[in-house]
């Protein structure tokens, strides 16, 4: 008998149901990656798992469905691994005709790979995550097979928006491969799941629109809060491994970064577990690692990649607590070795351009120095840039240039305000009378509010912090992030005053230009307010400008600041002289804030900048 009529007849035993048929369903397995016969078998395969439902979750634990060699469950798990290997040894062969020929059964089999795909992940894997906080062996199995053929038909685009929405199928896709970072570091070779998680991530990515970040964001806020902490310790193995696993790093991280980046909910949790100094450990391993051998694999680099990407969104989402935690982690002496680096060698220059991935790092450092704790933590690790010059002259490396604007930049800050803390009062009680040197003590419950001494604590607490206070506490334990300090605000004003002093007139004549635009377009004009973002600022740039009239200001700022917009144009309108209103964007953890202000008359504070009158009512 010819293997086309031995191939037809185990085709038509496999699915007649007798008992043979297991046994045919076995040899078509096997025989899944011939290229002679791959298309007619995935199919053969396939229409099993039509032709049989899934056992409900709870009998198939009951019966220990997937320990019975013959049975339905153990036979599914077959035919998913026998698919993805046919499949895959198609595309391998990059056989057009067979490809196309094999999309129509796998199209077709869509609602059946998700009913047996959901069945396996809700019956042996999500018990397993639930009850014990990671995956077992079988758990482990089970999740690669399933991931390893989403993986495959992600590389086929065989995720139409019916199979993605229609029937629920995105959601089991992105908590399959959202499942694999609870893969513990001591099960045997666990980058299989990662790498074939991220090839997930790669289909999902080439086609990223609303739809899968709807999916991606409901996903990951319906996982179990538990579940953050023992993530944490995953990644604490990860970062003590001696020496770094590479190869599961890469794609860990990697899966990691697109699910923070997905929900804010999620990654302010994580950050509450010090990841961000997991993550900055893994950094200085690879700086100092990179430095010592010439030997740089893309494993490395990738997970290098991925740490730094990581630690920009969370910057982003924790601010000043994100950035300080990273400095006093010693990530500015590893980001200048890797920016050395990074000049030195040609391989690791063009896969990491140092714009595109350190600069924005500190670029996000250099906005965040606007706080009082990054100043203090910069000061403490000043060392790390002292052999770096404030060069700008063409014969300096870029890097070099940038390095040097950064420096510049910070020490200007914490020489103002060295001089601003000498002349404000930082206690969060309007009426203290005491002099601006004395010492503050932060509050013991919120730790926003400063106070010089019991009695100052005592008046603010009956006038309005006993209603604050509890509230900031509440927020924080729910995962807000944390409210800015009264004494970062006070000073953050006093710096933003002097520092955009020096550009008074850049402001008034950009007022002047849209005054004279309005006027040619019959525009109404009234008071107009300079908007200055912060949070876009690069480093050796300017920062974004815009001139707003008073109504697109509110619309634009929110109408939780209209009546603070009101009380600067009453106060404009009081005293001529003084001006422009601007508007500051600065950032802040998981969000960013305004403040508003007059440039006021003022006079020269030493060489740094300006003073100005401090008024604490109209703070944030």
């Amino acid at each position: 008998m010819s293997q086309r009529l031995q191939i037809e007849l185990l085709q038509r035993q496999a699915l007649s149901g007798k008992p043979e048929s297991r046994v045919a369903l076995k040899r078509l397995c096997s025989l899944a990656t011939d290229s002679h016969y791959a298309t007619s078998v995935v199919s053969t395969l396939l229409s099993f798992l039509s032709h049989n439902q899934p056992p409900e979750v709870a009998i198939a634990l009951d019966l220990d469905d997937l320990n019975i060699p013959d049975s339905d469950t153990t036979m599914a798990l077959a035919i998913f691994w026998a698919v993805y290997m046919g499949v895959s040894a198609q595309s391998q062969r990059r056989i057009s005709t067979t490809n196309s020929e094999m999309m129509m059964p796998l199209r077709e089999s869509c609602p059946a790979i998700h009913a047996w795909s959901s069945f396996l992940i809700k019956a042996y894997v999500e018990p397993d995550l639930n009850a014990n906080g990671a995956l077992e062996r079988t758990a482990c199995q089970v999740l690669n097979t399933v991931v390893l053929l989403f993986s495959v038909l992600s590389r086929m685009n065989i995720f139409t928006q019916e199979f993605i929405v229609g029937l629920g199928a995105g959601d089991l896709i992105v908590r399959s491969h959202m499942y694999a970072l609870f893969i513990g570091t001591s099960i045997e070779s666990p980058a299989v799941s990662f790498k074939t998680s991220s090839w997930i991530l790669d289909g999902c990515l080439a086609e990223w629109d609303n739809l899968w970040a709807d999916v991606y964001s409901r996903c990951i806020k319906d996982l179990d809060p538990r579940l953050i902490p023992i993530l944490a310790r995953i990644l604490s193995r990860f970062a003590s491994q001696r020496p770094l696993n590479y190869s599961m790093l890469h794609p860990w991280l990697r899966i990691l970064t697109t699910v923070v980046s997905a929900c804010d909910t999620f990654h302010q949790r994580f950050l509450q577990h010090r990841s961000v100094y997991f993550i900055t450990h893994i950094i200085g391993r690879i700086s100092k690692t990179l430095s010592s051998q010439n030997a740089i694999t893309d494993d490395v680099l990738g997970t290098l990649r991925w740490c730094v990407q990581y630690l920009y969104y969370a910057i982003k989402q924790g601010g000043y607590d994100s950035i300080s935690l990273s400095i006093d982690s010693r990530l500015l002496e590893s980001l200048w070795r890797l920016s050395q680096l990074t000049t030195q060698n040609l391989h690791m220059h063009q896969y990491f351009p140092f714009m595109d991935f350190f600069g924005d790092i500190l670029g996000s450092i250099s906005t965040g120095s606007l706080y009082r704790s990054v100043q203090k933590s910069l000061e403490r690790h000043w060392h790390a840039l002292r052999e770096i010059q404030f060069s700008s002259d063409s014969s300096s490396s870029k890097a070099e240039r940038i390095w040097g604007d950064f420096k510049k930049s910070v020490k200007k800050r914490i020489a103002l305000r060295y001089a601003w803390e000498a002349e404000v009062k930082l206690c969060s009680n309007p009426k203290c009378d005491a002099p601006p040197r004395t010492k503050v003590f932060r509050c013991y419950g919120c730790k926003i509010a400063f106070y010089c001494g019991r009695l100052c604590q005592k008046a603010h607490w009956i006038q309005k912090h006993h209603q604050e206070c509890p509230e900031h506490i509440k927020r924080l334990g729910d995962g807000f992030p944390r409210s800015p300090e009264e004494r970062d605000l006070t000073l953050i004003r006093c710096i933003l005053r002097s520092e955009l002093w020096s550009i008074r007139f850049d402001l008034l004549q950009q007022q002047t230009y849209r005054k004279a635009f309005n006027a040619a377009h019959n525009l109404p004009t009234g008071y107009l307010v300079n908007f200055i973002d912060l949070t876009v600022l690069p480093l050796a740039g300017e920062p974004a400008m815009k001139t707003w009239t008073l109504d697109e200001a509110k619309r634009n700022v929110g109408s939780a600041y209209d009546l603070r917009f009101d009380n600067e144009v009453q106060k404009l309108q009081e005293e001529q002289e003084h001006g422009p209103i601007v508007a500051v964007k600065i950032p802040h953890s998981g969000h960013v804030l305004y403040v508003l202000m007059i440039l006021e008359k003022t006079h020269v504070l030493g060489d740094y900048g300006i003073r100005g009158r401090i008024n604490r009512q109209s703070l944030l």
